[in-house]
């Protein structure tokens, strides 16, 4: 009985089947990673986009919070009546009597 691998082209049989198919497989990787690179791009926008807005509200928040307050200094100055004087936090008004 012949060895069936003497058989002559049975040992390219063998290694055409078993051999590793390299150039699909980096194709496939360089298209998934395309597309990776594409999603993390588009990603990269949309969150640059949302700071940006982030930002601009902060920014608004900001000012107002300044502008009420300078507005509750300005009107607590303004409306202290005369005579009245603050000691650790309370207030006091002085009252003159005639005897």
């Amino acid at each position: 009985m012949p060895v069936s691998n003497s058989i002559k082209g049975l040992r390219n049989l063998k290694t055409i089947h078993t051999k590793k198919k390299e150039n699909q497989s980096n194709f496939l990787k360089l298209y998934i990673l395309d597309k990776e690179r594409i999603r993390l791009r588009n990603e990269q926008i949309r969150l640059n986009l949302r700071l940006e807005i982030i930002n601009e509200r902060l920014k608004e928040i900001e000012d107002f919070s300044k502008s009420v307050l300078e507005t509750e200094e300005t009107l607590k100055e303004d409306t202290k009546p005369e005579g009245v004087q603050e000691k650790g936090g309370q207030q006091f008004k002085t009252v003159s009597f005639d005897y």
